[in-house]
């Protein structure tokens, strides 16, 4: 299991359970996931057999994909809400290593603008998004990279931004100054899950302001 789609699990529940209701029903929180593609078919098999999500996946990775870029632009083209107010109706996304450039400066601004004015949650995992400065750097200077609470600049200007290969575990902050985002679920068994052997953990550098729920420790 991904750690990340744990977060993902955990993050999205209590979005889905403020959803509005339409009569006697929740409506199904609409969730926008789009990044690598081996991670949106599991993304697919948490999300849709979910009555209270309903995802709309999109491939936007050629690295490590079965897809070209011209491939996934078209895949962006049919999928991607072709108005702002049709993004606006979802409540969620998730962006999973994707390639900035597979979406337009148009869609990249819309996005931000989702988050900053639209109020839509997000999530991005993989910190700049790749290890490769052709994938980095491109994420780090989109505006879209501005929306999220690390500092995607900061951690491409490091002599070394390299994945750490050790031993680890995951921690929960209790600090009484953080909301209880996962404290409530911090004595569930596997939470603060350990790697044992070598795990690969990413860089990431909060901007100021932003508020860490969770870190990971290794030697």
């Amino acid at each position: 299991m991904r750690p990340w789609f744990v977060l993902l699990l955990i993050m999205v529940s209590p979005l889905v359970a403020l959803s509005p209701g339409r009569g006697e029903h929740a409506r199904p929180a609409k969730v926008l996931v789009a990044g690598l593609p081996s991670e949106m078919t599991l993304a697919a098999a948490w999300l849709e057999i979910d009555p209270l999500t309903d995802p709309q996946v999109i491939p936007a990775r050629s690295q490590d994909s079965p897809f070209t870029q011209e491939e996934l632009r078209k895949f962006v083209r049919l999928y991607f809400p072709r108005t702002y107010d049709k993004l606006l109706e979802y409540e969620y996304m998730v962006l999973a290593q994707v390639e900035i450039w597979i979406f337009t400066d148009e869609q990249q601004w819309m996005l931000y603008d989702s988050i900053y004015k639209g109020g839509l949650g997000g999530m991005q995992t993989r910190s700049v998004m790749s290890m490769h400065s052709g994938i980095s750097v491109p994420w780090a200077q989109s505006i879209l990279s501005d929306a999220f609470p690390n500092d995607a600049d900061a951690v491409v200007n490091l002599p070394s931004y390299t994945p750490h290969q050790e031993p680890m575990r995951v921690v929960i902050n209790i600090n009484e100054m953080v909301p209880p985002i996962f404290k409530p679920y911090k004595d569930l068994p596997g939470v603060e899950y350990s790697f044992i052997g070598s795990y690969g953990t990413n860089i990431a550098i909060p901007k100021e302001g932003a508020v860490i729920v969770s870190y990971s420790v290794g030697p």
